[in-house]
Parts: structure tokens; sequence; C-alpha cells
């Protein structure tokens, strides 16, 4: 059995992907479209090699497609592109990895459900696909672009962060700027209307990540704070009411350094390296019978360096020793869970990773 370890791990719609120690991608789940990069549209439940990707840096994975970052600094994508997600002046399925037309220089790279954003070493941001609810952060609320378009006023951005069709950077000084959905109020401005143009959210954030209609961050003194959608708790104070205006996360007994939202849920890694994680009770990941309000450990957690957050039910961690755990939905396999297609509440090795 083939023994793999990870640089970085991506949770799509219905697929999962991680970088290896050896830069190639590995994909596993559905393949409906071509979004594990196979060159074929067969899906697979334990991870299978991406045609052709040997210098990757990092993966993301959106609705049904997947992109990876090169250490050239320059983009690859492959999958569904029907709204133009691959970045290659067309709208034709590519089961096979395709260069992002015209793009180079690349920082970092995140995919939302139908769009892609990527930031360069220069501070401007890049998106391309749907435009919807002002995804792509350049003035408009319709249609697509098959081609990157440069995101209106972002000139510092430093870090990247999207779901669905909301986007968000942050900079080196803590300002943190957000486009698209906000129907929510997850901006935290005390306002629900979609912005189709990068605005200034009020508070400063050292770690910002947007999920299913909220977003989480890290604000001063390591405090998280969470706006948006209620819903199952996850915004983490206690409450499943909405919020148009940040709310501190209850439970958590120290600050924390890292804040991660998906959907549903949201999770915090603490400065002392423990994970606190709220929200629906089927991906908290410490098989709660009810939705957690506030803030509880998840032990399982222990050692994770980074978690993939999702578009869909399910999520990824990736250890600091380059082993992955997935829980959630298992739908096609994308847990890549050996030996069963069920899902799990509590993080479980991936065949291969583990």
């Amino acid at each position: 059995m083939p023994s793999f370890r990870a640089l970085s791990v991506a949770t799509g719609g219905t697929h999962s992907c991680a970088v290896m120690t050896d830069q190639a991608v590995a994909c596993w789940g559905r393949n409906s479209s071509g979004q594990l990069g196979t060159g074929s549209f067969t899906d697979s439940r334990v991870p299978a090699r991406v045609v052709g990707i040997t210098s990757a840096t990092q993966v993301t994975a959106g609705a049904n497609f997947s992109c990876a970052l090169l250490d050239d600094r320059s983009v690859r994508c492959w999958g569904d592109n029907y709204y133009g997600t691959i970045g290659d002046s067309t709208t034709v399925n590519r089961n096979l990895p395709v260069s992002v037309a015209g793009l180079t220089n690349v920082r970092e790279l995140r995919a939302g459900d139908n769009h892609v954003c990527a930031i360069k070493h220069d501070g401007t941001a890049w998106c391309w696909g749907s435009a919807a609810s002002g995804a792509l952060g350049n003035g408009t609320t319709s249609g697509n672009s098959p081609l990157p378009v440069q995101v209106s006023g972002v000139t510092a951005a430093t870090r990247l962060t999207l779901s669905r069709d909301t986007a968000c950077v942050g900079s080196s000084s803590g300002v943190t700027t957000c486009w698209g959905s906000n129907s929510s109020g997850q901006f935290g401005n005390g306002a629900s209307a979609s912005i189709a143009a990068a605005t200034t959210l009020q508070v400063t954030y050292s770690s910002i990540s947007a999920g299913h209609f909220h977003i989480c961050g890290v604000a001063a003194g390591g405090v998280v704070k969470c706006a948006g959608a209620g819903a199952s708790g996850r915004l983490g104070n206690g409450s499943t009411a909405s919020r148009t205006t940040p709310y501190d996360v209850v439970g958590l007994p120290g600050p924390a350094v890292e804040a991660y939202a998906g959907a549903g849920i949201g999770c915090a890694r603490l400065a002392d390296a423990r994970w606190f994680c709220w929200g629906f009770y089927g991906l908290v990941g410490t098989n709660p019978r009810d939705d957690q309000l506030t803030a509880v450990e998840v032990p399982l957690l222990g050692g994770a360096v980074e978690l993939s957050s999702t578009i869909d039910n399910h999520l990824c961690a990736r250890y600091a020793d380059g082993r992955l755990a997935c829980w959630g939905d298992n739908s096609y396999g994308k847990l890549g869970i050996a030996g069963t297609s069920g899902s799990t509440r509590t993080p479980t090795g991936v065949i291969y990773f583990s």
C-alpha cells in the first residue's frame, strides 16, 4: 500500500485533494466533471494522482473543480468549467490540468463554490468564474468571467479566504477587505446587502475565514469573533440567532492564532496548539448528540496545523507530520476512508495518508 504525506489539503463539494511531499497532487471522491484530474471521469474512493502536476505548493477545490499553485507561481485548474472556473477563456470541462491564462506571480490561491481568487506577490487580487453576488469584486453581480479580472481597490493583500460567493483578503496591518455575498451580514458591518467591490471590515483580524454564510476571525488579544448566519450555533456565541456585527466566541480558554469557518461550524487553533470547534453536531468533530452553541475541545485534532473548511458537509485536517484526517459526509468517497462508504463524525485517517 502506498504511503503519502501531505503539504496542503483542500475540500471541495464532493471531492478532496492534497499536495504531497514530492509536490504532486492527489485527489479523491466524485469525478463527474473531471475534478480529480486523472484524465477520466471515474470516481475514486482512494487518493489518485493528478496527471502532470509535479511542482505544486498549494491546492484548492471548488464545487466540482480543483486548482493548484505551482512553484513557478503559475496556476493550473481542472474539472467543471461551466462558470469559467478553469480560467482558460473557455467553458469546456477539463479532466486534465490546464494553465490559467495570463496569471503569474501568484502568492496564494483559494476556490469558492463557482469562482476562484488569487493574490499576487504585488498585493493585488484577481478572480475568475461566477460573478454571482459580486464574487469577482470587479463591480458586477451577474455573468461569468472565464479569465482572471482584477479586484478593484485591493493593493496590499497578504492572505485570502473564500466560501461560496464570498471572498476576503487580509493585509500585514490586519486590515481586512471583503466582497461578494453578505446576505446574512457576515461582513459584520451592520448590514446584509451583497457588495460587488472590496469593502473594509470594521474589525482588525490577524486571521479570517469565510464559511457558510458566516465569517470568523482572530481579533486583538487572540479573541475569536464571528458574524453572519447563526443556524446550528455556527457563531459560537451561545445562540442560533444571526448577527450582522461580530460577537465573541464563548468557551475558548485562551488566545487563538487561527480561525476557520465551514459548513455550519467554526473552529479555532489556540496558541497552545489545542483545537476547539462549535456549531453543527455532525461536523464539530467530537460526535455530540446536539449542535454545540459554544466552543468545545476536539482532542483528535491535536497536532493538526491546517484545517480545510468546505463549501459542503465535510472537513479535512493536516497534521504536522503530514498525516490527513477527514470527517463528515462521505458521499462519493470524498473522505478517503478505507473500507467504508459511510459518514463519520470524528476525524478519521485518510487511506495512504494515515
